[in-house]
């Protein structure tokens, strides 16, 4: 689970890092990447004494502690603050949430196959998470189907054309 913490905020530090070199700022990037090494050295160094449950929180932990700081370091530079962020993630954040517990519950149901246990979860967790986007309407959804909608139009006016 701790891997899949970590793994959910790799894209943060991606699109920041891409926004620090569209700044001009590649001194910053290498820093920041250096001090993130930096915290992650330091964590492992600190934690694994306490096991490898002692270390996965502990880099848990440091990878939302430079997530954060990134983030709010990128924010001064393109005046996003870290607040405005968040809130924008939070929405998104929430809706994987409730697909996860959805898809976590499953496994209470005493299916005995690995793969239809896989293929019902799936198919459960994608089900809940578009039901949950169609409810809630949050805004890259919406854009989402609007440019479904216009790639749909502009076949389906193709075909008529063609024909």
């Amino acid at each position: 689970m701790g891997q899949s913490v970590v793994g959910a905020l790799e894209p943060f530090f991606m699109l920041s890092a891409k926004i620090i070199l569209a700044t001009g700022r590649s001194g910053l990037l290498l820093k920041l990447h250096l001090f993130q090494k930096a915290i992650a050295i330091l964590t492992i160094l600190f934690t694994f004494r306490y096991g490898i449950t002692g270390i996965i929180l502990g880099q848990i932990a440091a990878s939302l502690f430079c997530t954060l700081l990134i983030s709010f370091i990128v924010g001064k530079l393109v005046t996003y603050s870290l607040y405005h962020q968040i809130r924008d993630v939070l929405p998104y954040l929430a809706l994987t949430a409730v697909s996860g517990a959805v898809v976590y519950s499953f496994q209470y149901l005493h299916i005995s196959h690995d793969g239809a246990l896989l293929l019902a979860q799936t198919i459960a967790g994608f089900g809940m998470y578009l039901s949950c986007c169609y409810l809630l309407k949050p805004k890259a959804f919406v854009v989402f189907l609007d440019l479904v909608r216009q790639s749909v139009q502009k076949r389906s006016n193709s075909l008529q054309v063609s024909t």
